[in-house]
């Protein structure tokens, strides 16, 4: 299919073992140990950084085609749009969480806890909604030239920061 539902679920992958280190570390914050705060740091870096931006453009270029290929879709593609500002706004509560733990205040591990708890859970639930129902929509309904199109938009960096070429071969 198109290398931009490749690479929308490369980044997924990606994500996921983000979420999964984020998991790791959140156990540890919750059993009382000592996290490591610069992977915890590293890892709310990716999110609010530019390989969430990037994987956030190229989903919306490929809702947006969607959306006018199957104008039926709409509400589907609603709902995956306004997760991303669901994410977004529980991100930042994580961030915010997140910098009262590493301030060493023992009050912001339960706070921490819940935050990452709940945004791993959520992010979890859209990478799945998204893997299970829209991209194999996509692949249905989106025919070769609309993929073409979609493919030879630009180069984009991966979530990992690696420049794939999307109109190359």
């Amino acid at each position: 299919m198109s290398k931009i539902v490749s690479i929308l679920a490369h980044d997924h992958s990606d994500f996921l073992k983000h979420l999964n280190s984020l998991e790791r570390q959140t156990k540890i914050v919750a059993q009382g140990g000592t996290p490591d705060l610069m992977a915890i740091r590293a890892i709310l870096d990716c999110f609010n950084g530019s390989p969430r931006r990037n994987h956030y453009r190229r989903e919306e270029m490929l809702w947006g085609l969607l959306e006018e290929r199957a104008p039926q879709l709409a509400a589907k593609v609603n709902v995956v749009l306004r997760y991303h500002r669901t994410l977004d706004a529980r991100l930042q509560q994580l961030t915010e969480c997140f910098a009262e733990l590493e301030s060493g205040q023992e009050t912001g591990r339960r706070p921490f806890v819940e935050a990452a708890t709940r945004f791993v859970e959520f992010e979890r639930s859209h990478f799945a909604d998204e893997t299970e129902h829209l991209f194999p929509i996509a692949r249905k309904i989106l025919g070769e030239a609309d993929v073409a199109g979609l493919d030879a938009t630009l180069p984009i960096p991966s979530s990992s920061g690696t420049v794939i070429e999307l109109g190359a071969a």
